[in-house]
């Protein structure tokens, strides 16, 4: 029981009681909110008031901070979902035909960008089981040697998937910085002019391997 001195307003504590508010603010400032950790059992004395404040503001903290945690959990999961709603449209993979997909691109292409368009194509490759790939680089004006082995690594890609996959709309500025490209010099690329030379020429690689098909069951 805590002794109060009417002359100088002091008050005696156990030690134990004061240690606990302590421990409390301990496990508080490490994000430790189990109510076994922060709870306080008031004792009705006066020292029971300060213990009693305490409390509820150990339970108030705990639940703000609950709050807060839920709170920006939530917006980092928007924010993900949104982000990967802006990669999905500035990577439209695009269904142009029976067994053909074409990937348009547009504007700037750096290395982390290139790589996204990389992995996604060739996983719908993969889940498509396309037999042509066009990828469309009209809208790209400028490109850099890593963007040029990523170019040259999604056509491999989708080759090793058993795709036909070929470059169409290189720009003369694309064309000159792909043919100086440390990329460029271990394998060419098949490329076209234009989408619709693109789409003829996998038209007709496509009704190529229908009439060996045909031949071959005769």
């Amino acid at each position: 029981m805590p002794r109060a001195d009417d002359d100088n307003d002091t008050l005696t504590v156990s030690r134990r009681r004061v240690e606990r508010l302590g421990e409390v603010l301990a496990y508080l400032s490490v994000g430790e909110f189990a109510e076994e950790l922060i709870a306080i059992a008031p004792v009705e004395d006066e020292f029971g008031v300060t213990e009693q404040m305490f409390a509820e503001f150990a339970r108030n903290y705990a639940s703000a901070s609950r709050e807060l945690e839920r709170t920006t959990e939530e917006r980092a999961a928007l924010i993900g979902r949104l982000q990967e709603a802006v990669k999905a449209m500035s990577t439209p993979i695009i269904d142009v035909a029976d067994g053909v997909l074409t990937l348009p691109i547009i504007g700037v292409v750096d290395g982390a960008r290139a790589a996204d368009m990389t992995e996604r194509l060739l996983d719908r490759v993969a889940t498509s089981g396309a037999r042509c790939v066009i990828i469309d680089v009209t809208g790209v004006d400028e490109i850099d040697d890593e963007t040029a082995r990523h170019l040259l690594r999604m056509v491999q890609g989708a080759e090793l998937l058993g795709s036909y996959a070929l470059l169409v709309g290189i720009s003369p500025s694309v064309a000159t910085h792909l043919v100086r490209s440390s990329a460029f010099e271990s394998r060419g690329f098949t490329t076209f002019r234009s989408l619709k030379d693109g789409l003829r020429e996998c038209y007709r690689y496509l009704e190529d391997g229908r009439r060996a098909r045909d031949r071959s069951r005769r």
